[in-house]
């Protein structure tokens, strides 16, 4: 960790700062009327609901769920032994707590409940997600542990999602940050604040859920007053920010959470920059982020606010000349090459197999001798074809042989640099290998 974002002792003045924030915060998150819990869920009032689909349900762990509240049914002359409604089998344990008068709604909530934690438990056993630093672009992809364990990780998530369909209904009836709680996520964290600043850090959350708020209300449709609002939400939550953190500790916070910030990590892993390069580039790009993410919701908001496509054409231009100043030629030219569809093709087919980065480089490398080839063969024959008024037969045969030289030594290529594995996953999302031969 650089020397600028390491932690000082926290002294009383700041100490009273955070409590002060906490106070502001709460009166603040009161005013804006952010409360979050479950979905209101349609049906809640229907009883009896059948089960469909036949999916594989798993079995219910009675000793690992025993956290799970059970509620007190109506009275009646006999107690009721739960013994004798606890079961393994999900379909069984829910026609017992109907059969003794627990209300639907409340039988949905501790399946929930008691899914969601079998399903965490799962999840645990994977192992923990790594904490990467803010400019270490994800897993580099082809032999990572991490790429594995995020894809078993999907599949639990898949998994619990058809699980409580076909036992209570639906695919989702919990908020977006319930439902991925125990869907740890890896990357860079906060742990560079001190616990009593992330739990400010933490609230401050709620602004980002009123806004998800607004963005999602029913038709989709935004005016004025909801721009000016979501502005307003912003200004307020930097404005905590930075009564909060030192400088230093406002731009790591920028550079762990901003979306530009993330979108690096996801998309230059094959560019690998350093602390400063990642820093250079990520300055550069958040202004042109920041501005087309205004312009997007103010036109949504305002039909007739002037646009701006062209400005943010000129600026997204400068921008580049500015990152290949900022990083020189080679490396920029690592960076255009993270950025090629045909590279990033190429790193998430060969996830998981265990390739080293120079076998990606070396197909990469096949692929785009391939495609120069192509563009020779292509200003070849147009010298050809400008000398005859109607193209002889020789001129086909002679494409129809180039043409097929260039794709079984692409073929090749990619087969000794991607391996058996990869390049048969490869072949499947592109036409190599798939093309028929040029007819003679």
């Amino acid at each position: 960790m650089s020397e600028q974002f390491r932690l000082t002792t926290m002294n009383s003045t700041t100490r009273s700062k955070i409590i002060a924030l906490l106070a502001l915060l709460t009166v603040t998150v009161i005013a804006i009327g952010v409360r979050w819990s479950y979905q209101q869920r349609a049906g809640d009032q229907v009883l009896g609901k059948d089960f469909q689909g036949g999916h594989p349900l798993p079995e219910r762990n009675e000793s690992a769920n025993s956290s799970v509240s059970k509620p007190t049914p109506a009275p009646s002359s006999k107690p009721i032994d739960w013994r004798s409604v606890e079961s393994e089998d999900y379909r069984k344990y829910i026609a017992n707590m109907k059969a003794i008068g627990i209300p639907w709604v409340t039988i949905k909530d501790m399946i929930l409940a008691d899914v969601n934690h079998l399903y965490a438990e799962k999840a645990a056993a994977l192992g923990p997600a790594p904490k990467l630093n803010y400019w270490e672009a994800g897993q580099s992809g082809t032999n990572s542990q991490e790429a594995i364990r995020r894809r078993k990780l999907d599949e639990l998530e898949a998994d619990r999602r058809a699980c409580l369909k076909e036992l209570i209904g639906e695919e989702s009836v919990e908020d977006t940050s319930q439902r991925l709680a125990w869907h740890e996520p890896s990357g860079p964290q906060l742990d560079f604040l001190s616990p009593e600043k992330r739990q400010v850090v933490d609230a401050l959350s709620q602004y980002d859920l009123r806004r998800d708020a607004i963005l999602q209300r029913p038709g989709g449709l935004l005016v004025k007053e909801d721009f000016a609002e979501m502005k307003t939400l912003a200004a307020e939550k930097r404005s905590l920010l930075t009564s909060l953190l030192t400088p230093a500790e406002l731009q790591h916070y920028d550079l762990v959470t901003h979306s530009t910030a993330a979108a690096m990590r996801r998309d230059l892993q094959g560019f690998k920059p350093t602390e400063s390069e990642f820093q250079s580039v990520f300055a550069i790009l958040r202004k042109v982020d920041d501005a087309s993410e205004e312009a997007k919701l103010q036109a949504q908001a305002d039909p007739s606010a002037p646009a701006m496509g062209l400005q943010l054409a000129a600026m997204s231009d400068e921008a580049e000349k500015q990152i290949q100043a900022a990083l020189g030629s080679a490396r920029y030219a690592d960076y255009q090459r993270a950025r090629d569809p045909e590279f990033l093709l190429l790193q998430r087919v060969s996830e998981g197999t265990g390739l080293p980065d120079n076998a990606i480089l070396q197909a990469y490398q096949a692929k785009k001798t391939a495609n120069e080839q192509r563009a020779q063969v292509d200003v070849q024959l147009k010298q050809q074809l400008s000398q005859f008024a109607s193209p002889p037969a020789s001129v086909e045969t002679w494409l129809n042989g180039r043409l097929l030289s260039i794709q079984q030594q692409e073929e090749a290529a990619l087969r000794s640099a991607l391996g058996p594995d990869a390049f048969a996953n490869y072949a499947k999302q592109t036409s190599v290998a798939n093309r028929p031969p040029p007819s003679n």
